[in-house]
């Protein structure tokens, strides 16, 4: 319908704005594009945190994971379209805090999630369990995924197709739906993996049940999406859930699973365009 005409219509335009200029390894650090023109780097050593979202000149858009003694960890997009960590040295100059396209106003910072606040989004996954009769959670695929996508005040809950919830899943046509949507916007799946199982997969239907909620209250969608999910990340969603990102103009998707418990950083997917 024209909902879907106009929504096809903005996110062109965002995907030829956010091209920008092209930055590689070869570029020296000091070769700053006109996109940071305006900005003033900030000292890695007192003006970074965790979960604060950076651009560099030379690697691009990333997420600082942890501050050390002599350098910070940043994970950026990397080979093959995976997250991969950067060390950059306080010496280094060249960390811009992010922005979003055509704004003066640094993003704001989402820390990066602690044990206790990770334990507790596990606890309300096994407390949907219980009230949905799901049974607890187990490492056999037959158990199912429940995921819990968390942006601010807004919450939802997604499972995989083939558990109950039938308002927590996507239908059969809402998933084709979806695919003809991001195929049209060159988001395509099959360009990444020939394994389309992400889209019956609970990360999905969370983010989809996320953005319907937001949308209802009249909302945008916001830079980060926190998630919180009691199974691994499979390779279909590793590869995929970046696409729906883009799709769904989300910046960043943070997700933690239940074997990622303590301060390790959480799996960082960034929208690719």
């Amino acid at each position: 319908d024209y909902r879907d005409a106009l929504e096809q219509a903005i996110l062109v335009a965002r995907k030829e704005v956010a091209k920008g200029p092209t930055i590689d390894a070869e570029t020296p650090v000091s070769a700053v594009p006109k996109s940071f023109e305006g900005r003033m780097p900030v000292s890695a050593a007192t003006d970074t945190q965790p979960g604060m979202i950076i651009d560099h000149p030379v690697h691009g858009r990333g997420t600082v994971t942890a501050v050390h003694a002599d350098h910070v960890d940043v994970v950026f997009p990397g080979v093959g379209k995976l997250p991969q960590t950067e060390k950059l040295v306080y010496t280094d100059g060249q960390i811009f805090p992010a922005r979003n396209i055509g704004s003066d106003k640094d993003l704001d910072v989402i820390p990066i999630l602690d044990a206790n606040a990770r334990q507790q989004g596990q606890a309300e996954i096994d407390q949907v369990r219980k009230d949905e009769g799901f049974g607890p959670y187990l490492k056999k695929a037959e158990a199912g995924t429940v995921c819990i996508a968390r942006a601010g005040k807004h919450e939802s809950i997604g499972t995989n197709s083939t558990m109950s919830a039938k308002s927590a899943t996507l239908h059969l046509d809402e998933r084709a739906h979806l695919l003809k949507l991001m195929v049209a916007m060159g988001l395509d799946p099959h360009s990444t993996t020939k394994d389309p199982r992400f889209l019956h997969h609970a990360e999905l239907a969370s983010l989809i049940n996320l953005r319907a909620q937001i949308k209802e209250s009249g909302g945008i969608m916001p830079t980060v999406v926190e998630m919180h999910v009691d199974r691994a990340t499979c390779n279909s969603c590793l590869k995929n859930l970046s696409l729906v990102a883009a799709y769904l103009g989300i910046e960043e998707l943070r997700v933690y699973t239940r074997g990622n418990m303590g301060n390790d950083p959480p799996l960082i997917l960034r929208a690719r365009r």
